[in-house]
């Protein structure tokens, strides 16, 4: 009875967080099908999930199989497997198709399928399709991550990963108690968990079909998302670190946790039910808290070092006792530290990333993670065969521990490394602050009478500039300040340059012509409908080397212009198709205008930005201790040393945030500002 108060318990509360999530995120129908979805596909996985290995074991007397620890090694490893082959491919095809509700069918019929077959016939063969089936399943959970982040604005991301995180722990609370009524006692019902995960299943393939897929752009799949995706070091400091996360999960918890539970800390049954949910409960906990609270306090990078911290003391408590009841409860750190951990990365994967680029760096990223499942469910197969006689004086069963305390030491490491690329990340966005801070020049130019006051005045939504068909019209330089997409622009239009005897025109020309040397980014328009001029290739040769979008305008017209000898000229520049007369091209031109203000990477609309020279100083003096304190810690000097250049790099940092105030901050404060009493 015990166990069934526990279990409502953990699914009542959990149904008030769901319902205090969908009130204050204002969750819409989309979003609830997908997220109970989710619960019912994650608890038909759940169901089954953490018994492969017992089933496999137990004796044929108490209702397992009677296989040896090698056959349900392998068993269990085919979940991991699998999940490296199709993970990536899977995200792969899901952006070319722009499909992703399909998959999560096919990943349903496919484990509805092998439960039956588990049921009806038990055997080695029908456990491993088993396995593989749920591996196929798992790799469906960052597609919901991808799917329910999408109905979301990019700044939420986190907020997306943390309200999903709360579906599959739901799922381990529903799951929890019917698998301890079915394995309760000397023999074991292993076959009805099966029976109620093909039952779920069906349930959940049901209601697929109600709901909406998003469908979010008419860009598919290509190898310039890819290169894009990678151009982020700090999104592979992610990747590499998920891999070790992933393996210290796999190899320290669920079906390999309850098997060290049961054969070596011989704890008792009704503690051995629990083991999951004592894990899932701090997890659920965690998940939430990590992207609506932790990350807004201490950021999402130290929020990642806090959950690892979290796992590793389990892993020492476990290392320091042989009794069940301290492990038992000492396994709540590892749920927490695993929930912050995992939803911390899920969200690192996605923030740097729109829409329509979150399927690349999700498939990319599960990847890896795929390969730290694998490892981490095949980990004990290595040690029987490789330290049969433990590790450092420890028993077989404790030498994992042993070993993933270092590999959480180093994840710490690599976190470090992590939080270094952002400082260097900001300190190489003090050009964009700049931008953001004075305005960017834009001057547009061009020979007479290709729509550059047209595009100025569209750009402005009024009639600024005077426009007729006369060639020569414009013959001076106007400047007008705006906003394009929140970034202050100050907008520069020239006289059409050409040859003219006019004196007052020739004025207005060089005065153009001095704006190349000013502006920021330089619109180059020409006429689509015309060969090159020689007043064309003038410009060219002038600007070749500068910052430069080319409009072929009057798109409208046949195209004579030949944009070969364009390209051979100016090189790899960013060609775009308008009409002034339509309208066409404006749109896209704005979003090219600030994708080159971010130096061509999309940002969180509350993405960072260094626009003070003081931070930036800061900035770079926090990156060189930063690097110092690694270089020590590489060389084995003493910690006092390390304490030192951490400490100066805190100090800088806090500096920036208000934090550390100095004296000759003060000063300057005072000497700058007229403050009243």
């Amino acid at each position: 009875m015990i166990k069934l108060y526990s279990s409502i318990f953990m699914i009542v509360l959990t149904f008030i967080i769901v319902f205090f999530i969908s009130k204050k995120y204002d969750l819409d129908r989309n979003q609830k099908l997908i997220f109970w979805l989710f619960v019912l596909f994650w608890s038909g996985i759940t169901v089954v999930r953490a018994y492969r290995k017992l089933y496999a074991i137990s004796p044929i007397e108490e209702g397992g199989l009677g296989f040896s620890i090698v056959l349900a090694a392998q068993i269990t490893s085919a979940y991991g497997l699998i999940s490296c082959f199709i993970r990536l491919p899977i995200f792969i095809l899901s952006d070319i198709f722009n499909r992703k509700k399909i998959f999560i069918q096919i990943a349903l019929f496919t484990l509805t399928l092998a439960s039956v077959m588990v049921v009806l016939k038990p055997s080695y063969n029908t456990l491993y399709f088993s396995s593989i089936a749920m591996g196929i399943c798992a790799s469906m959970l960052a597609v919901f991550n991808v799917l329910f982040s999408e109905t979301f604005s990019k700044e939420k991301a986190a907020i997306s990963a943390s309200i999903l995180s709360v579906a599959p722990l739901l799922a381990e609370f529903i799951a929890a108690p019917i698998q301890y009524l079915s394995t309760y006692g000397t023999y074991k019902n292993f076959k009805l968990l099966w029976a109620l995960s093909a039952t779920l299943s069906i349930v959940a393939f049901v209601l697929t079909f109600f709901v909406k897929d998003v469908s979010y752009s008419a860009k598919r799949f290509s190898f310039e998302k890819v290169k894009k995706v990678f151009e982020f070091k700090g999104y592979l400091y992610i990747c590499l670190i998920a891999i070790l996360v992933s393996f210290i999960k796999f190899s320290t918890s669920g079906a390999n946790m309850i098997a060290y539970a049961k054969v070596t800390l011989n704890m008792p049954p009704i503690l051995l039910a629990y083991i999951d949910v004592l894990f899932a409960f701090p997890q659920l906990i965690a998940s939430v808290l990590a992207g609506t609270y932790f990350a807004k306090k201490i950021g999402i990078e130290k929020t990642l070092v806090l959950g690892l911290v979290s796992s590793l003391v389990f892993y020492i408590i476990i290392i320091l006792t042989d009794s069940y009841l301290p492990a038992f409860l000492g396994y709540m750190f590892n749920g927490f530290g695993y929930g912050i951990a995992y939803t911390c990365l899920i969200s690192m994967a996605m923030q740097y990333f729109e829409k329509e680029d979150r399927n690349v760096s999700m498939g990319i990223f599960q990847l890896f993670f795929a390969m730290g499942v694998y490892f981490g469910d095949r980990v004990y197969l290595w040690i029987s065969k490789l330290i049969p006689n433990g590790l450092l004086g420890f028993e077989q069963n404790k030498s994992i521990y042993l070993i993933v305390v270092g590999i959480t030491l180093v994840s710490i490491l690599m976190a470090q490394f992590k939080i270094k690329e952002d400082i260097d990340y900001l300190i190489s966005t003090s050009d964009t602050g700049r931008i953001l801070k004075d305005g960017i020049k834009i001057a547009i130019i061009g020979k007479p009478n290709v729509g550059k006051s047209s595009l100025m005045n569209r750009l402005l939504m009024e009639n600024r500039a005077i426009v007729t068909d006369i060639p020569g019209t414009t013959r001076d330089v106007i400047q007008e300040n705006m906003m394009i997409r929140n970034i202050p622009v100050i907008l520069i239009d020239t006289a059409g340059i050409r040859e003219t005897d006019d004196k007052i025109e020739k004025i207005g020309i060089e005065k153009s012509k001095e704006t190349f040397n000013d502006a920021d980014l330089i619109l180059f328009l020409l006429n689509s409908g015309d060969v090159i001029t020689d007043e064309d290739y003038s410009i060219m040769n002038r600007v070749a080397n500068k910052n430069v979008l080319v409009l072929l305008n009057k798109s409208d017209m046949d195209r004579k212009i030949e944009t070969d000898r364009i390209k051979e000229i100016l090189g790899d520049k960013t060609f775009l198709d308008t009409s002034m007369e339509t309208g066409q091209g404006v749109e896209e031109l704005k979003d090219i205008i600030e994708k080159m203000v971010y130096k061509g990477n999309l940002k969180q609309d509350n993405s960072l930005i260094v626009t003070n020279a003081r931070h930036l100083n800061l900035l770079r003096d926090a990156s060189a201790f930063l690097e110092d304190s690694l270089k020590s810690i590489e060389s084995n000097q003493p910690l006092e040393f390390i304490e030192i250049d951490v400490k100066n790099t805190y100090d800088d940092l806090g500096a920036i945030l208000g934090e550390e105030v100095g004296d000759d901050i003060l000063n300057e404060v005072f000497s700058r500002f007229c403050l009243g009493k």
